[in-house]
């Protein structure tokens, strides 16, 4: 299995909304073979994710056949790792609606919004993750060096989005990355300090479920290679600067058997991910009106001016 490209490389619909439609009438189809109720789009970014019944439908378009992702979530669950269960164990394509787009199946999370999850048990298993030997997972999954994903391209994006912005928020935005430049040495070489890593690890993929209580880690279709601090980085900075609830890192960092904030690689690899995460912000701005506030805000983080938490849109 290569590990040049993660699994999903780009949105389903960048650039083509046509593209979108033909991931609703591919999950349509996939609905109809397994007998389930007609789907609904429940929301876009990477994949289109689809509710049909007890079945959750992820619509993509990977860089290889998504069945991966199926055995890298049963090689998961082998490992004490909770995560979201196939449906069926096969993914699905249609080459004469779009050959470029897949689709999984997997039993539906009934998400209970209201409940906190476990950050200790959290931490557990990524550091199982990360103690699962890099060939191992690359045998059955791409395993990306993280810091070559697509969108960590800060010096080509800023460039690009120079032209549509103020000339002090391109040098706020340079300035920052010059700033973190050595972070990237880090992330984009093999290093044998890599670990296998979640690669999108955030509250907005850690979910509780209603039934059980399992504290469950979604979206796996990142996975990569990468220091461990990876995974650490987003927690690490979530309370200060997306207003998450005090104490969730030193929970994680409880289970996780280890506490990294005070590691300079893992706190450069924290203030890049919100650098890349301020750039995302103020692309989307350019055509979506309602992330503007947000981008500047995130912008005024970066010169100073500007002191309040984020919020995760």
């Amino acid at each position: 299995m290569s590990r040049s490209s993660p699994l999903v490389a780009t949105p389903v619909a960048t650039c083509n909304t046509d593209r979108l439609h033909r991931a609703d009438e591919l999950a349509a189809r996939i609905a109809r073979r397994l007998d389930l109720p007609e789907p609904r789009r429940e929301r876009v970014s990477m994949n289109a994710v689809y509710v049909a019944g007890p079945c959750a439908i992820r619509v993509c378009r990977p860089t290889t056949d998504p069945v991966v992702a199926i055995h890298a979530a049963h090689f998961l669950a082998e490992r004490d790792i909770d995560v979201a269960r196939p449906y069926v164990s096969r993914s699905f394509v249609d080459v004469d609606l779009d050959p470029d787009l897949w689709g999984t199946t997997w039993h539906l999370v009934d998400i209970d919004h209201d409940a906190e999850p476990d950050w200790t048990e959290v931490g557990r298993m990524v550091r199982t993750l990360h103690d699962v030997p890099l060939d191992d997972l690359a045998a059955m999954h791409p395993l990306p060096l993280a810091g070559q994903f697509p969108w960590w391209n800060l010096e080509t994006t800023i460039e690009e989005l120079s032209a549509e912005q103020p000339l002090e928020v391109t040098h706020v935005l340079v300035d920052a990355h010059e700033r973190l430049r050595w972070v990237t040495s880090h992330l984009t070489s093999p290093h044998p300090d890599h670990v296998v890593v979640h690669g999108d690890l955030h509250p907005g993929n850690v979910v509780v479920e209603r039934r059980t209580g399992r504290t469950i880690i979604l979206d796996w279709d990142l996975l990569a290679s990468s220091p461990r601090g990876w995974d650490h980085g987003p927690l690490l900075r979530w309370t200060e600067r997306w207003g998450g609830r005090p104490g969730t890192y030193e929970k994680f960092a409880t289970g996780y058997g280890e506490n990294l904030s005070a590691d300079p690689v893992t706190r450069g690899i924290a203030e890049l991910r919100l650098l890349v995460a301020t750039v995302m912000r103020l692309r989307a701005s350019i055509t979506d009106a309602t992330a503007r506030d947000e981008a500047v805000k995130r912008v005024g983080f970066w010169s100073g001016n500007d002191t309040r938490s984020w919020n995760a849109v």
